[in-house]
């Protein structure tokens, strides 16, 4: 699931994001504090330091698998 960080008088919330939308040649960082993926139920149980792709699909039908690099609960994006 995708989620964005918001902050709401002065307390942090999560808000799912159904889609993302950006126009031709914006960037978007998934990050702590901004946008992030969440792993609901994954297949395996996963670790600090673990590599897991990822695959989004986007509004044409193109998959893109990206790897992320577990971090202490959360993920760095590690390559397209």
């Amino acid at each position: 699931m995708m989620h964005r960080t918001v902050e709401r008088d002065g307390v942090s919330r999560m808000l799912h994001a159904e889609k993302l939308e950006l126009p031709p040649g914006a960037r978007v960082a998934f990050a702590p504090g901004g946008y992030h993926l969440m792993l609901m139920a994954p297949k395996r149980p996963i670790s600090a330091g673990d590599r897991i792709p990822i695959t989004l699909e986007l509004s044409d039908g193109t998959k893109l698998t990206a790897e992320f690099e577990v971090r202490g609960g959360a993920f760095r994006f590690v390559s397209p």
